[in-house]
């Protein structure tokens, strides 16, 4: 991750949503999808003091069996970083 110009770019926009949406107050864990012994996906949402963010993290497991994020995103429209299926299936 060190270096890596999306991260850098994708870290830098909280800057710019922390205008927007307020401070970060805490997340929900939502689901997760494994991949593979070594890859998954898993769905937050980031509570911020005037809306959700939506976050999606790939996490590998490396040799010495830590996990690493190597690329994430979020985004304030959920349509934009989780697929289709997760958010039309949500309990009320």
């Amino acid at each position: 991750m060190d270096g890596s110009k999306e991260l850098i770019a994708q870290a830098s926009q909280f800057g710019q949503i922390e205008a927007y949406y307020g401070s970060y107050v805490g997340h929900e864990y939502v689901s997760e999808k494994i991949l593979s012994e070594s890859n998954k996906i898993v769905y937050v949402v980031l509570n911020m003091d005037n809306g959700p963010l939506y976050g999606i993290f790939q996490l590998y497991k490396k040799a010495d069996g830590s996990w690493i994020a190597p690329t994430f995103n979020f985004h304030t429209n959920v349509q934009q970083v989780w697929p289709t299926n997760l958010y039309s299936t949500c309990s009320q």
